[in-house]
């Protein structure tokens, strides 16, 4: 994974999204933005009932203040429930449909493709 692609994750809810986040953001000393300091705390212990060493992860909150950003602007950003954030943004206003412009669409099929790769 380069640092300047975007590379998304689509799948259903509870299908492994977010872990597959903590894994790649592991790799990179990465750092981890979720919706609130509840799922910041899972997102954080889960890395390390797993095995994984992350950063404290930020809420979208902090990321729109920036003062948790300072002196980490070279942090690769790793974004979990995007979704929910551009809703908020759209002042939870219904949103039809949304173009994006990445490198890789990665299924559930294509997660665990990858899972089973790596053992």
């Amino acid at each position: 994974m380069r640092q300047d692609d975007i590379n998304i994750i689509v799948s259903g809810r509870r299908t492994g999204k977010t872990t597959a986040l903590i894994e790649e953001c592991a790799k990179v000393n990465g750092l981890m933005v979720t919706r609130n300091r509840d799922c910041a705390s899972w997102i954080y212990e889960t890395a390390k009932k797993n095995g994984y060493e992350i950063k404290e992860p930020i809420t979208y909150d902090d990321l729109l203040k920036g003062y948790k950003l300072a002196g980490r602007r070279q942090d690769v950003l790793f974004l979990d429930d995007l979704d929910w954030f551009v809703k908020r943004l759209c002042g939870w206003n219904p949103i039809g449909m949304v173009s994006f412009a990445g490198n890789a669409f990665l299924t559930q099929s294509e997660i665990e493709r990858i899972k089973e790769s790596e053992r």
